[in-house]
């Protein structure tokens, strides 16, 4: 009898162990995402992204590094005016999308291109730019800031070396998203929330000067 009741006991905890593991399995498993074909052999296109600031969001500026955009030399009695050449060093915003659904790690191409926010307003308004970044999590995307680096008419004092110093500022964004894609070999929607990363240099470019003796 008692060799009965621990044999039916073992099968009904085998049973509720199953059940359990099959509960809490929520890929492939989950109802509300059929199940997809091969990483591989999967292809998205992107139908739509809304980017919203919730709790997790955040943004913040700050000023780059001071640096030195050029030096001119006046050896002569009197003071001359010069108008220099801005900077050519290139610039870069960057991109950068992350999210805890493992689908996201399986995009393996660049060529899904979505629109990113530019700036957020005090009333945490997103206002969208015009630059286009690949929608995958591999590594940050960039795209060239045209930002004005004009630097107007010098004075340049007699028998002086002038510096003439440049500063921007950088505003950085953690914004929440949700992404509605479409996989288009098995005709499957899918729906990628996460967290988009982004670095946009303002454009407030401003110099400063300093003359020291010859």
């Amino acid at each position: 009898m008692y060799r009965y009741l621990a044999i039916l006991l073992t099968l009904l905890s085998f049973a509720a162990c199953d059940s359990f593991f099959e509960k809490e399995s929520v890929w492939p498993h989950n109802p509300e995402r059929p199940e997809l074909p091969p990483p591989r052999e999967r292809r998205f296109v992107v139908d739509s992204i809304r980017y919203y600031f919730d709790y997790w969001s955040s943004k913040s500026t700050q000023l780059a590094d001071e640096t030195c955009v050029v030096i001119i030399s006046n050896s002569l009695d009197q003071e001359w005016h010069d108008t220099p050449s801005p900077p050519q060093d290139p610039l870069y915003n960057y991109s950068y999308f992350s999210s805890e659904d493992p689908v996201m790690a399986q995009i393996y191409t660049d060529t899904l291109r979505v629109r990113t926010p530019c700036y957020v307003d005090d009333d945490n308004r997103i206002v969208l730019g015009d630059s286009l970044y690949s929608f995958q999590s591999f590594s940050a995307q960039q795209t060239l800031a045209e930002i004005d680096r004009t630097i107007g008419e010098m004075c340049i004092p007699p028998h002086t070396e002038t510096y003439v110093y440049g500063r921007y500022s950088i505003s950085y964004y953690h914004i929440a998203y949700t992404a509605w894609l479409t996989e288009t070999t098995s005709n499957t929607p899918i729906t990628i929330e996460g967290m988009w990363e982004g670095g946009i240099i303002n454009d407030d470019f401003t110099t400063r000067t300093e003359s020291k003796p010859l």
